[in-house]
């Protein structure tokens, strides 16, 4: 969440903050990162004005990282990025997960989200009722959940609302995969603390300006926190 490439020499890396600036004026065609847990719809938020798809993982991402060959036989931006995600997988199975997500489609995605937070903040119920997959690094369980499991969860719910908003959330994430190794996994992942007052959670979301002045997600967990 806080940044990529890192320097253990000086001990620095890019941000994502850093990452934007430099991006935002002169957005590329392909971002991608060969780099652990970068795959969280708070980053793709961040980045989608710096371009046009951005290739993520939300899972660890094995040293080997991805085989920059195709790049070589690749004929258009569709055959490169179909051949970056399809040589992933083949390396490293269904274990491991590439995704492909086309910027101009998250925004149905926030607007999903933000009305699955909103309802849940009027309605006063918490997310952590939910049934997620949370992503475990290292036998460890970090702050991050599937965001496609959660959407699933909501649409198991007794309440038609959520019901409804589970149903789009999921279709919305679906529709902006474009393309994507496990083909059945959605490999998004959203800040879900395991204890809601985490203060680690509420420093990284400093950083994220865009998300957190456009998204509610952020407000439904204050909210919790806030009662806690």
């Amino acid at each position: 969440m806080k940044g990529v490439a890192y320097d253990f020499t000086d001990l620095d890396f890019f941000t994502i903050s850093e990452i934007k600036s430099v991006l935002r004026g002169s957005p590329v065609t392909v971002l991608g990162f060969d780099a652990c847990l970068m795959g969280t719809f708070e980053i793709l938020w961040e980045l989608k004005d710096c371009a046009r798809y951005i290739v993520v993982s939300s899972k660890e991402v094995p040293g080997n990282g991805w085989d920059y060959s195709v790049l070589r036989y690749s004929k258009d931006i569709s055959s490169l990025l179909s051949n970056i995600v399809k040589r992933y997988g083949e390396i490293y199975g269904t274990e491991y997960s590439l995704s492909v997500w086309d910027t101009s489609k998250l925004a149905e995605i926030m607007l999903w989200l933000n009305r699955v937070a909103q309802y849940m903040i009027e309605s006063n119920l918490s997310p952590w009722e939910f049934e997620v997959e949370r992503r475990v690094v290292g036998g460890s369980a970090t702050e991050l959940v599937e965001l496609g499991s959660f959407a699933k969860s909501l649409q198991n719910s007794s309440d038609s609302v959520l019901r409804e908003y589970g149903e789009g959330l999921y279709s919305a994430i679906v529709s902006a995969r474009i393309y994507g190794t496990p083909d059945s996994y959605t490999d998004l992942t959203i800040y879900l603390p395991q204890k809601v007052k985490n203060p680690e959670y509420w420093d990284d979301f400093v950083a994220l300006n865009d998300f957190t002045s456009e998204s509610s997600w952020d407000d439904l967990i204050e909210h919790w926190r806030d009662r806690n």
